[in-house]
């Protein structure tokens, strides 16, 4: 359970798994950097319940990190990441726990998602996981079935085959049920179950607090990073020609994008039906991915700068270079896209963002500077 700021929603969250019927079973709980009495709630409730046990991050890493510390710490061979303001129905995760044993499944998810608005969980808005006795795969995302995995049960050794949360952007689990699905887990859908999600609480959660700031695309390209050799050339192109910091609203963002060209079957390598020579500078940029993945940020720079020599006029290739150039300025690879984030910010208003932390690389310098003259047009 990540918990940040979290201080009125805690209690309830927790008490909910308590009345799940579940029997051998721990709570782990790892508080964000809260700056409310998140901590001295979870010690309290740590003293009545020996399943809980505490973890903390000095300060706020976001939520992917929170699961991963979380999943790091835990005994058990099956895992269930509850956000710290949502409620479990009494039955439902056992239903779940029994389903995936039965099923031999690696993944579960919840039939039923019901939104509520207020303190009362007798006014909600309810959404349905409608794919039921087949398999959940990865053509699932884009196909506007509208399914959604982000609160679901797992086996670790899933976990541990699929990769950790992704701790570099804002959409961890939205990432995160893209590499599990990618990687081949059996994930089903259980009948009958459900749990609450509240929203509109007195804290935004990480996701809306990303989309208050304009995030939304940018952090749905980093989510698609994770699958990108799924993707066709003609796909590439299209996301590579997409400016995901100015389309970034419910109306129109990468996601639609994708799914418009799921529909019209262009979207997937399975699709890829032909590739013309305009779809093949695209493909270069195959190269930035494998070596930024392996933090070989020079080589990762050298394709950005060749995209640019071939005219691929693109403001994600513009981010790309600026994170190659950052990650060559030392800094921590899972900040990275958060201090070009900052540096993109400064860009948008005014030329004083050439602060210390990245002139201390010429290379970022010149990079920044370069990308300044271009970053308006």
């Amino acid at each position: 359970m990540p918990c940040y700021n979290c201080q009125d929603t805690l209690e309830e969250a927790v008490g909910s798994c308590f009345a799940g019927g579940l029997d051998n079973f721990e709570i782990v709980m790892v508080d964000d950097g809260s700056t409310d009495a998140t901590r001295e709630v979870m010690q309290e409730l740590a003293d009545r319940h020996s399943e809980i046990k505490l973890f903390y991050h000095d300060k706020n890493k976001g939520g992917g990190a929170a699961r991963n510390t979380g999943i790091k710490n835990s005994k058990g061979e099956l895992i269930f990441c509850l956000d710290s303001d949502n409620i479990l129905d009494p039955n439902s995760l056992r239903e779940m726990v029994h389903f995936l044993l039965e099923k031999k499944a690696d993944g579960v998810v919840f039939y039923e998602r019901r939104f509520f608005h207020s303190k009362s969980k007798k006014m909600f808005t309810p959404h349905f996981n409608t794919i039921l006795g087949k398999p959940i795969i990865i053509d699932n995302i884009f196909d506007r079935s509208g399914i959604l995995l982000d609160n679901f049960l797992f086996t670790k050794e899933s976990f541990l085959k699929t990769s950790q949360y992704p701790e570099h952007h804002g959409f961890d689990t939205q990432s995160f049920e893209m590499r599990y699905l990618s990687a081949g887990n059996l994930v089903l859908v259980c009948p009958d179950t459900f749990f609450y999600h509240r929203q509109n609480s007195s804290e935004p959660s990480y996701f809306e607090r990303e989309f208050n700031k304009g995030n939304f695309s940018v952090n749905y390209y980093l989510a698609i990073e994770d699958i990108w050799g799924l993707l066709s050339s003609y796909a590439k192109k299209e996301i590579l020609a997409y400016d995901v910091f100015k389309n970034s609203s419910l109306k129109e963002n990468l996601s639609i994008l994708l799914q418009d060209l799921y529909s019209e079957k262009n979207l997937l390598v399975a699709q890829d039906l032909k590739v013309t020579a305009s779809d093949r500078p695209s493909e270069l940029y195959d190269n930035f991915i494998v070596n930024y993945r392996q933090k070989k940020y020079s080589e990762a720079l050298d394709v950005c700068k060749r995209l640019l020599e071939n005219k691929i006029d693109s403001k994600i290739v513009y981010f790309s270079l600026l994170r190659s150039s950052v990650g060559l300025s030392g800094s921590e690879s899972n900040l990275i896209e958060k201090h070009v984030m900052e540096i993109l910010n400064g860009l948008a208003t005014e030329s004083k963002i050439l602060n210390k932390w990245y002139t201390r690389n010429l290379t970022a310098f010149k990079i920044v500077q370069f990308i300044q003259k271009l970053w308006k047009k």
